[in-house]
């Protein structure tokens, strides 16, 4: 009766008194029955998905009230009924708004009430625990479309993936469990459309995968202090921080690693790539180093690196000054990771003469001159191997020192098995990815 009475005296727009009301609800039900309350809720939105986007959006935030209020326990039973229900009205408004000749305005009260639907998918994670938001992203995933042929297909995908970002940033607010591990954070259901979805045609979604990597691995804050830089210091001066060491994510990664340095590979190669595809991909395989800081990743991940020296070579391809501008920071990252003294200096060698006679090569001249990457790339002349960091020197480096990370903690982690006989110590010798 009350949902109606707001019908009949015009009282949804604007919603303060509805929020209200049903503040005043939830809050007097036993939170076993709350859900009984947000059913109603959906069930009065179902009625109204003709009406106006601005009457819809009050409603859905009046959902939104309702379900930060219920706790973890009543909700259960219907969260799966409540997202399924807002994908729907998400996409009926992305339809509307592809209509032919649909008014500006029109177009203008349907984003807001998009933007109604995201917030409202992040006010509801907050209310789930770890399994569950992980469960609703590969839920979201799921409802991708197939085929992207269409703008609305496009725009529907977007909305779907800011979606899973409001859950997955949610994974690491102040007090959530933060020693959960990677398995439970990337089960197979989830971690497989995220990579495929890596190396898409587009290259928006492409940046939208990486973050949504960032929000789920950077457990200790690190991600605004990790960029494509060839400063050379230890990484406690930046206060970058390094995880414990844990057997399950050793693990997890020794199962899924080869597809996760392949996917970051292949996403770093695309030609159309812009300035967040590759901060974004950099800053992903940093992470993975320091959430599972054992030798293994690393050296895998400078494998990688010289896979895309070899590549930006031999290739005429465009942005080939970008390619080497992100492997020269990823090594100057992981010489200040392994304290690698040898490594460093070699690191360092090469950085300094790109410093003084190639700059392009280097992140701050060719990010900055991303657009016009063909015209800087020139003849780098009979030297252009005194350019190019060796990738025999950085196995010799490797193979002389164990890696040591002690940054970040009061007691250093040792690693117990340098890499210097590993099959990754060896592929890394050869450049090649």
């Amino acid at each position: 009766p009350l949902l109606y009475f707001m019908d009949n005296k015009n009282l949804w727009v604007p919603n303060n008194f509805p929020i209200h009301c049903m503040s005043l609800i939830m809050h007097s039900i036993q939170m076993q029955s709350a859900y009984l309350a947000i059913a109603q809720l959906l069930a009065h939105l179902d009625e109204h998905k003709d009406q106006s986007a601005r009457l819809r959006c009050s409603i859905v935030e009046v959902v939104s009230t309702a379900v930060s209020i219920a706790t973890t326990e009543c909700i259960g039973p219907t969260i799966l009924e409540v997202f399924g229900s807002l994908l729907k009205y998400l996409k009926l408004s992305i339809e509307t708004c592809n209509t032919p000749d649909v008014p500006v305005d029109t177009v203008k009260e349907e984003e807001v009430f998009q933007d109604a639907i995201v917030q409202s998918v992040g006010t509801f994670s907050d209310s789930l625990q770890t399994y569950q938001k992980i469960e609703i992203c590969t839920f979201l995933l799921g409802k991708l479309p197939t085929n992207m042929n269409t703008e609305q297909e496009c725009q529907y995908e977007r909305m779907l993936l800011q979606c899973i970002m409001k859950i997955t940033t949610s994974l690491n607010n102040k007090g959530n469990d933060k020693s959960i591990g990677l398995p439970t954070l990337f089960p197979l259901s989830l971690i497989g459309p995220l990579q495929r979805l890596s190396i898409s045609d587009s290259p928006k979604t492409r940046t939208m995968i990486q973050l949504i990597f960032h929000s789920i691995l950077d457990r200790r804050g690190n991600h605004d202090r990790v960029v494509p830089t060839v400063t050379l210091g230890e990484l406690h001066e930046e206060n970058i921080f390094i995880g414990p060491q844990k057997k399950q994510d050793m693990l997890f990664l020794k199962r899924q690693g080869p597809e996760i340095y392949f996917h970051l590979y292949e996403s770093l190669l695309r030609v159309d790539n812009d300035l967040d595809n590759y901060t974004c991909a950099y800053r992903t395989a940093v992470l993975w180093c320091l959430e599972v800081p054992v030798d293994e990743v690393l050296v895998e991940l400078i494998h990688m690196a010289f896979g895309l020296q070899d590549e930006a070579c031999s290739s005429s391809r465009g942005n080939v000054n970008i390619l080497h501008a992100i492997v020269a920071a990823f090594l100057v990252f992981a010489s200040r990771y392994s304290r690698n003294e040898a490594l460093y200096q070699h690191i360092n060698t090469v950085v300094r003469k790109r410093q003084n006679e190639k700059a392009q090569l280097l992140p701050t001249l060719a990010f900055s001159q991303l657009d016009k990457d063909s015209e800087m790339e020139g003849d780098p002349g009979e030297d252009v191997a005194s350019f190019m960091f060796d990738a025999s020197v950085v196995a010799e480096c490797l193979n002389q020192q164990v890696f040591e990370n002690q940054y970040g903690r009061r007691k250093g982690i040792r690693c117990t098995d340098p890499p210097a006989a590993s099959p990754a110590a060896t592929r890394a010798s050869r450049g090649r990815f």
